[in-house]
């Protein structure tokens, strides 16, 4: 009996002796609940080990090393798919709180930026959580400004002729706006400034009005070919004359020998002119007469003309300013 009762009590001795130095340990996984038993302290991963719980790298324990957690919890990863206005991106987080996720993942949302599900709401594995951001972008759009295109009637071209004084460009306008975007969405658009980086400029046509009168002293008969301002046509600076005198309609290459310079004229077809430049080809009963434009002067091209010669001179200045 005393035999009896002394194993007893070493049974009781030891029993309480373990208790005291047994760290005892439940690990939570989801609904599952595992206890561990040790001797010595473990961290709350080298717990979870030997309960032998399978655990991922996106998976987490919840505990710490420096104090033992007589609780142990296994929070499970799960993948959320993520849109981003419109962009797939496959998230692994042990979140489950939309707010959560999000500022896990280092996104961060504007006060007008569309959330589904919000951000209060929980998710499971495999949903869906799509994000469409607002944001503004300045688009510049340039428009054109159409020439417009003024006729001028002239007195000193041949009636019912038109020609081309100077030639029409388009002009350009330049706007911008504001436009807004929510997701790839456009949402709204407001003009925000308008300038014009090249105004426009309108092309000039010369109705002809003159008519003349037959008041001559003499008149020619010359082959009349035609010009206009570009280099290859003339000597160099194709706007100055042998005179010093600007070129311009109205202003006629001649030989000095037939038509001396400065000669006021009427020239059938083209209207009155004046004697105002010289050419190396023109030479004798020849003329040149000048037009703005380059078609005009292929149109005009070769033709015999009648030359009236008026009373008086054209007096050239000295000096002109361009």
């Amino acid at each position: 009996m005393k035999k009896t009762a002394k194993i007893i009590s070493i049974v009781l001795l030891l029993s309480f002796a373990f208790v005291l130095v047994a760290n005892s340990y439940a690990v939570v996984d989801g609904k599952t609940i595992r206890t561990v038993i040790s001797f010595k302290k473990l961290a709350p991963r080298e717990v979870v080990e030997k309960a032998k719980i399978p655990i991922s790298a996106n998976d987490i324990v919840l505990g710490t090393d420096k104090t033992p957690c007589r609780v142990i919890r296994v929070v499970r990863a799960i993948s959320i798919q993520l849109s981003i206005n419109g962009k797939p991106i496959l998230l692994n987080t042990t979140k489950r709180r939309v707010g959560n996720i999000l500022k896990d993942a280092g996104i961060k949302l504007g006060p007008k930026d569309l959330v589904k599900p919000s951000l209060t709401s929980t998710v499971e594995n495999g949903d869906k959580i799509t994000v469409q951001t607002y944001r503004t972008v300045v688009k510049t759009v340039k428009i054109v400004i159409p020439y417009k295109t003024i006729y001028q009637e002239n007195d000193k071209l041949a009636k019912n002729r038109a020609i081309k004084f100077r030639k029409g460009i388009n002009g350009v306008l330049e706007k911008k706006f504001l436009v807004s975007y929510l997701g790839s969405k456009k949402v709204g658009q407001k003009e925000i400034s308008e300038r014009v980086i090249t105004p426009s400029v309108s092309a000039v046509y010369m109705i002809g009005k003159a008519q003349f009168n037959y008041h001559y002293i003499k008149k020619l008969r010359v082959v009349a070919t035609a010009y206009s301002p570009r280099v290859i046509e003339t000597d160099g600076n194709p706007w100055r004359t042998a005179t010093g005198m600007r070129s311009g309609f109205g202003v006629v290459a001649v030989d000095p020998k037939v038509i001396p310079l400065g000669t006021l004229m009427y020239v059938q077809g083209y209207g009155y002119a004046v004697a105002g430049d010289t050419g190396s080809l023109i030479k004798g009963d020849k003329i040149d007469v000048f037009f703005y434009s380059t078609q005009d002067a292929y149109n005009w091209g070769r033709r015999t003309v009648t030359v009236y010669i008026l009373p008086g001179k054209w007096n050239f200045p000295k000096e002109l300013s361009y």
